[in-house]
Order: C-alpha cells, then sequence, then structure tokens
C-alpha cells in the first residue's frame, strides 16, 4: 500500500499524504490552465496526466517532470478519453485518435477525415472507456 496518493484538477497534479492529507508537491501544466486531468499508473513510480491541452510524465514520488508536451492535434482542445493498453497511451476526442508512447512519443494519429466530429469512446476487450459527453442541460 502507498502512502503517496495522487490527485488531479484544474490542470494541476498534486501528491497528497493519505495519513495527514498534507500535499508533499505539486505540478502545474500551465496555472492558465482549468483542464480536466486524467491520471495513469504505467509503472508503479510514474503518473501519467493527460489533459485536453498537455500530455506528461512524473516521478510519483516527487512529482519532478520527466517529460512534458503540449497537444497540437486538432480536437486538443476538447475533453479527451485515454486508455493505457500495454506500451500505448491512446486518445481520443471529437473523433480523432492518437497513440503515444509512455515517453510521450507520437506513434501515429488518424483524423477521420469526413466523418464528423462527437466525444469519442475507445476499447479493447477488458479496457474500454466511454465517450465523456456532458449532455444537453
Amino acid at each position: 500500500m502507498s502512502d503517496l496518493l495522487i490527485t488531479a484538477f484544474g490542470g494541476k497534479v498534486f501528491g497528497v499524504d493519505r495519513h495527514t492529507g498534507a500535499i508533499a508537491w505539486r505540478f502545474a501544466f500551465s496555472e492558465y490552465n482549468g483542464s480536466t486531468v486524467e491520471l495513469f499508473f504505467p509503472t508503479p513510480d510514474r503518473v501519467l496526466a493527460v489533459t485536453s491541452n498537455y500530455l506528461g510524465v512524473l516521478e510519483r514520488a516527487t512529482g519532478a517532470v520527466i517529460k512534458q508536451l503540449e497537444r497540437k492535434d486538432k480536437a486538443a482542445n476538447h475533453r479527451p478519453v485515454a486508455i493505457l493498453d500495454g506500451q500505448q497511451l491512446i486518445i481520443g476526442s471529437q473523433g480523432t485518435l492518437a497513440c503515444y508512447s509512455l515517453d510521450l512519443e507520437l506513434q501515429w494519429d488518424q483524423q477521420f477525415k469526413g466523418e464528423g466530429t462527437a466525444p469519442t469512446a475507445l476499447g479493447f476487450p477488458g479496457n474500454v472507456r466511454q465517450a465523456d459527453d456532458r449532455g444537453a442541460k
């Protein structure tokens, strides 16, 4: 069992002591990025963080940045849905896909030209993410 809880919101990632609630470390992609952050743990010592505009790999114990990059695809301003499967992080957003290695190297992207845009679902057997749609008010 780990003593460090990782939490994220508003474009920031935090390491929090599970016993006291004290903040052990803080990382912000950008002070002006209020994005939802999705977290993955590809190894016990790394945190992979995904926002609508950024990707980052952090040391879990310290929050030190191993690598960070800005997403440039056409759907980068929309809330992505991501899955971690094997050695690939696959991000879907508004009918586009981008596949990254665990070191955040772009492996491929698919824009589905002419197919339209909409919230995107992703899946392999046993590893499925449904489309993230806020719905109508």
